[in-house]
């Protein structure tokens, strides 16, 4: 047998790399995925979320205006629990779809209401004085109103099951929720973030069960938690997390982290969930983990 020579060798290396080309091409596009992981796994989440649900915008009567809103629904067939979600304080956002179509996928009919689509805006800030988010020029009364409105266009829905309709409310929406619940003795279950209980005698009317979720940073109102709970006993149950305002859908205060990315985090049709919330998170800086544990305790509760 000959020894090999250095034109045997050069001819080796060459077979060497035509054959590994490939799989150099394929790791360096991997390589390129994971450095820009972020954006992508951003891009996949969204791709997913439109893939599991159908949504498209409606127009339900309240009186005599006509409320706009953003429907998301799973696409399996069949009757759905269903969930009004009420914006914050900064209206019908993208963040407000991205929580209605998580839902969905987790099998609700989810409706979101704008409530600032009656009359087309909120009314005019005042020549002099703060300016105020647009939501909250809003008359109670009138966006009480309109989400109960929202409540019974679902209820004819022919595709909700009409005895599973809850609600939930992020900050400015939550007193909205606690209202609702007081109005529409057959909500299934009431979802509040945040949100301001009403400071009356009128809780003792809520037939629904509630969950609240309260953050830490939030002094003032978290430190209401416990008169609301005296007043409702069992029918109210509470959860503070360690972090600020606004970890579920920020509005005017507060941070907010992107919620859609939850879908890929959380398996959205577990039945039971953990009791720890990861690590604190400083005042005022968005943190995953309290959404997280929020949105599995939410969708356990909802279940319920």
């Amino acid at each position: 047998m000959r020894a090999p020579t250095k034109a045997d060798a050069r001819r080796d290396r060459s077979t060497v790399v035509r054959r590994y080309q490939p799989i150099v091409a394929v790791a360096g596009a991997v390589g390129c995925l994971l450095i820009g992981a972020g954006g992508w796994i951003a891009t996949a989440t969204a791709q997913g979320q439109a893939a599991a649900v159908d949504a498209q915008t409606v127009k339900y009567p309240s009186g005599n205006a006509q409320i706009e809103s953003f429907i998301a629904r799973p696409k399996t067939p069949g009757k759905h629990p269903a969930i009004i979600v009420v914006h914050d304080d900064l209206g019908l956002n993208e963040p407000v779809q991205s929580i209605a179509r998580l839902f969905a996928q987790a099998g609700f009919v989810v409706l979101a209401p704008n409530l600032l689509s009656r009359g087309g805006a909120a009314p005019a800030q005042p020549a002099m004085g703060p300016q105020r988010p647009p939501a909250a020029r809003l008359p109670v009364n009138q966006t009480v109103q309109d989400v109960r409105a929202g409540f019974t266009f679902l209820e004819k829905d022919a595709g909700v099951d009409a005895t599973k309709i809850s609600a939930v409310g992020l900050g400015w929406g939550g007193f909205r929720v606690w209202r609702l619940a007081q109005q529409a003795p057959t909500l299934h279950r009431a979802v509040v973030f945040y949100g301001v209980a009403p400071s009356d005698d009128q809780l003792g009317k809520i037939n629904a069960p509630v969950l609240g979720h309260y953050a830490e940073y939030d002094f003032l109102l978290t430190a209401s938690v416990l008169k609301t709970q005296k007043q409702l006993g069992k029918k109210f149950s509470y959860h503070i997390y360690p972090t600020d305002r606004g970890f579920f859908g920020g509005g005017s205060s507060g941070s907010a982290i992107d919620i859609s990315a939850l879908a890929g985090e959380v398996d959205l049709f577990a039945l039971s969930t953990p009791e720890t919330s990861g690590q604190k998170a400083a005042p005022g800086r968005a943190d995953a983990a309290p959404a997280r544990l929020a949105l599995e305790r939410t969708l356990a509760f909802l279940r319920n």
